[in-house]
């Protein structure tokens, strides 16, 4: 008798955490994906491997429909072999070009903000009153 029960709480448990996986892939592919991370760490009973894994999926999904519709705006037969394979790479192209882009951003306002601190430096320095000379 203990053991049916034990089965039986056991299917309960893999049902509802079945039911907040496909919750947490529905959400990550309608949200971005770190939001969904975030909320799969938060009360539900998953652990952050099978989190991370869920959002994994959930982004590999979300670039193969961008990926599709990239290549159905360039005209490319989206459903066949040849099609997608092209709108995949022009889809991958994309996105380290705006990952490359996002870097070079990065490091221009990082130097931006050096130079800024340098400015700022040197006109307290012109401000402050200098030691009297000894002579």
């Amino acid at each position: 008798m203990s053991r049916s029960r034990t089965v039986s709480r056991s299917r309960k448990s893999h049902s509802r955490a079945s039911l907040a996986l496909t919750v947490i892939a529905l959400v990550a592919s309608s949200m971005s994906v770190g939001w969904a991370i975030g909320t799969a760490s938060a009360p539900t009973s998953i652990d952050a491997a099978q989190a991370r894994k869920v959002a994994r999926h959930s982004a590999a999904q979300t670039a193969e429909v961008s990926a599709r519709a990239a290549g159905e705006r360039r005209g490319y037969h989206v459903g066949t072999a040849r099609g997608n394979a092209l709108a995949r790479h022009d889809a991958r192209h994309d996105a380290l070009r705006d990952a490359s882009e996002a870097l070079a951003l990065r490091r221009q306002q990082a130097r931006w903000r050096t130079l800024q601190a340098k400015r700022k430096e040197k006109a307290q320095k012109a401000r402050a009153p200098s030691a009297p000379n000894p002579n």
